[in-house]
């Protein structure tokens, strides 16, 4: 499943950008800089995700508030694409959010074992007959529902119409680095 070498290190602060806890690249010296910068930490918390490069490192810290600390988590392995889009986009997280709950771009996501993790909100509501059993089961596998167990497995995509889905085009899209495969419902038919 998930690979969390790509976890780089951690960091928490205090309100007074003390270091209270760090590990791995939270012991990088920008890194240390950075937090004990109001101006930074106030942005970071604003923005939940703050992209930082190095020579060698291109890091994305998820940043959040708990109580009177600041905690980054520090994730490496960033591809071009996420650390460009979340350095110029300020308000990347609230885009990322649109995109998993919004209804005419819903997901759902299987591993290579046809197990479910991840049903958009407005996919449980649409199966909710089936919620209960998709919830850490096995993605069902009738002629009615998206063949996502067969997209994970093989690494091809599929588009089709699916007549449950309300007369939408339905894409299954494999994602072969993470062995998962994703499904959505782009546009009306």
């Amino acid at each position: 499943m998930k690979n969390t070498k790509s976890i780089a290190g951690l960091i928490v602060t205090n309100d007074n950008g003390q270091i209270a806890y760090s590990a791995g690249a939270g012991n990088s010296p920008l890194i240390l800089s950075l937090v004990k910068d109001e101006s930074w930490r106030t942005d970071a918390v604003k923005r939940r995700l703050m992209p930082i490069a190095t020579s060698e490192h291109k890091w994305l810290v998820i940043w959040i508030r708990v109580t009177e600390l600041h905690v980054g988590v520090i994730v490496d392995d960033v591809t071009d694409t996420v650390f460009e889009f979340t350095a110029a986009v300020d308000f990347a997280w609230d885009i990322i959010n649109h995109l998993l709950s919004d209804p005419f771009n819903a997901m759902t996501v299987v591993d290579s074992d046809a197990r479910v993790a991840f049903l958009s909100p407005v996919h449980e509501g649409f199966f909710a007959s089936i919620a209960a059993r998709l919830s850490g089961g096995r993605w069902p596998t009738s002629s009615r529902t998206p063949r996502l167990d067969r997209v994970a497995k093989t690494g091809k995509a599929e588009i089709a119409t699916c007549s449950a889905c309300v007369a939408r085009t339905v894409s299954s899209i494999a994602c072969p680095s993470s062995g998962m495969a994703k499904s959505s419902a782009p546009s009306a038919a």
